[in-house]
């Protein structure tokens, strides 16, 4: 059996200590999309804010991508 608990911490810059509800589901946002830039571009950016402008640069440093993902097959080409 699971038994939760909630333990209650005040935040000490908020108005009465209250916490804002809806910021605690924006936690996973950065770290999803620094995860799917890894994944699909081989960048790494590991500072917050991601802005374009960093992605931008880091893709114009990094080396070509050389997988089976990026590779065009034969009768898929135009002639």
């Amino acid at each position: 059996m699971i038994e939760n608990v909630a333990v209650e911490t005040p935040q000490l810059d908020g108005p009465f200590g209250a916490r804002g509800v809806g910021e605690h589901p924006m936690i996973s946002v950065a770290p999803a999309i620094g995860n799917a830039l890894k994944h699909a571009l081989g960048i790494e950016l590991t500072h917050m804010p991601m802005r374009s402008e960093d992605v931008w640069r880091a893709m114009n440093q990094a080396a070509p991508i050389d997988n089976w993902i990026t590779k065009t097959p034969n009768k898929s080409r135009k002639k």
